[in-house]
């Protein structure tokens, strides 16, 4: 089991089960973070996207994919383990 009170304690930020660490890369529209989940300890890469800065059209598209990468099973696509959309 992963102790979560220190990471979050150093400044940490929580995002849903997961604690996000430094950034690790960073687009126009989005960045993408080290986080650790706090139960599991399972390290991930937490891609934080900018929707406001994408038109109407790119947000469709960009949901549309998140539901099929939800859906793939397959070891040369990356897996998407989880979804936390916050307006």
């Amino acid at each position: 089991m992963a102790s979560t009170t220190g990471d979050v304690a150093r400044g940490g930020r929580l995002v849903g089960d997961y604690i996000i660490g430094p950034m690790i890369g960073a687009g126009a529209f989005s960045t993408v973070w080290l986080a650790r989940h706090r139960i599991q300890g399972t390290e991930v890469a937490v891609k934080e996207i900018a929707m406001a800065r994408l038109s109407e059209k790119l947000q469709r598209s960009l949901l549309s994919e998140v539901s099929i990468l939800g859906r793939i099973n397959h070891p040369n696509i990356i897996s998407l383990y989880d979804f936390i959309q916050r307006w």
